[in-house]
């Protein structure tokens, strides 16, 4: 049980490590975003546990992929993808913090 624990500090500082070497803005509420941004801001959120891809995101802006890069990254000052792997490191490391699942079932749901 404490080489349970051990490891489960070990991810939560490897993550706290990650999420500071990445900084950038992950808990934004989809409707604190511009109208462009809004869609593409919901859809991460409700999806990020999957493979997203710009083409997919921008698509909900209703912008042209290569545009919705340079408007998600003025806006968030990171890039969407960027971004994504913010929100899943904010997940997993909620999960670490607050269940005794193994670090293999946390991956798989973050």
């Amino acid at each position: 049980m404490a080489a349970k624990e051990a490891i489960k500090a070990t991810m939560l500082k490897i993550a706290y490590y990650v999420e500071h070497a990445t900084s950038g803005v992950v808990g934004v509420e989809p409707a604190a975003v511009s109208e462009p941004l809004q869609g593409a801001i919901e859809h991460i959120h409700l999806n990020y546990h999957r493979n997203l891809t710009i083409d997919e995101l921008a698509e909900r802006a209703h912008l042209h992929p290569n545009y919705f890069i340079r408007v998600f990254k003025r806006h968030f000052g990171t890039s969407p993808i960027q971004y994504v792997n913010r929100k899943r490191i904010e997940a997993a490391k909620w999960i670490l913090a607050s269940t005794n699942l193994m670090l293999a079932e946390i991956w798989r749901q973050s």
